[in-house]
C-alpha cells in the first residue's frame, strides 16, 4: 500500500510544480468504506488522480477492490 501513497505524492508533487492554482484537501472514500487524502485543485482533479492509480489496489496478500464513493473537500 506504501507504493500507491508514493506514486500519488509524486503525482501531487508535478501538479503543484506545473500548476500554480490554490490546491485543497479532498476526502476519497472508497465502496469498502476507506479513505485517502488527495490535494488537487477540485473534486474532478482528485478523481483523476485516484483514478490514475488504478481500481485494485494490493494489501498484504489480497488484492482489494477501490471504488470511489464519495469525493468531499476537507475544511
Amino acid at each position: 500500500m506504501f507504493w500507491l501513497f508514493s506514486e500519488i505524492y509524486e503525482t501531487l508533487l508535478t501538479v503543484k510544480a506545473t500548476n500554480m492554482k490554490q490546491e485543497k484537501i479532498f476526502e476519497v472514500t472508497f465502496t469498502n468504506d476507506s479513505t485517502v487524502f488527495i490535494k488537487a485543485m477540485d473534486e474532478e482533479h482528485a478523481k483523476r488522480i485516484v483514478e490514475r492509480n488504478g481500481t485494485q489496489w494490493l494489501s498484504a496478500e489480497l488484492t482489494v477492490e477501490m471504488i470511489i464513493k464519495s469525493i468531499k473537500e476537507c475544511e
